[in-house]
């Protein structure tokens, strides 16, 4: 850091070790850091959503999520993560697309198969 402060994988790693440590308002400039050179860095922008979703901060949490999905379309883990993110948002809608996408990536993963029946089931 001392020679090259704008590394952003020194940022990435630091990034990480406050928001394991729950030092969360480190870990945010951390990885602001880390995103603003390489805005398609799908490690960063997945840590970043992980440690905003464990402090409850949804809408920026699903910001990320968003941008990483946009970053690997095919990823249906991410897709999962994004849509749990916005069931506890209470955007069903959104969730239910997210969990279609991701059961059509992943169709042997039973547990997005499960989640849109429990969706269509409590729309009822």
């Amino acid at each position: 850091m001392a020679q090259k402060p704008d590394f952003s994988y020194a940022h990435l790693n630091l990034g990480i070790v406050h928001a394991d440590l729950r030092q969360y308002d480190l870990a945010d400039v951390h990885f602001a850091q880390a995103v603003h050179p390489h805005p398609n860095d799908l490690t960063a922008r997945r840590r970043w959503a992980r440690s905003l979703a464990e402090q409850h901060r949804l809408r920026e949490a699903i910001l990320q999520y968003v941008a990483a999905v946009e970053i690997d379309p095919d990823n249906h883990s991410l897709r999962h993560a994004l849509a749990k993110l916005y069931l506890e948002a209470g955007e069903r809608d959104a969730a239910r697309q997210q969990w279609r996408v991701a059961a059509l990536l992943a169709p042997l993963e039973p547990d997005y198969a499960e989640r849109l029946r429990a969706l269509e089931t409590a729309a009822k």
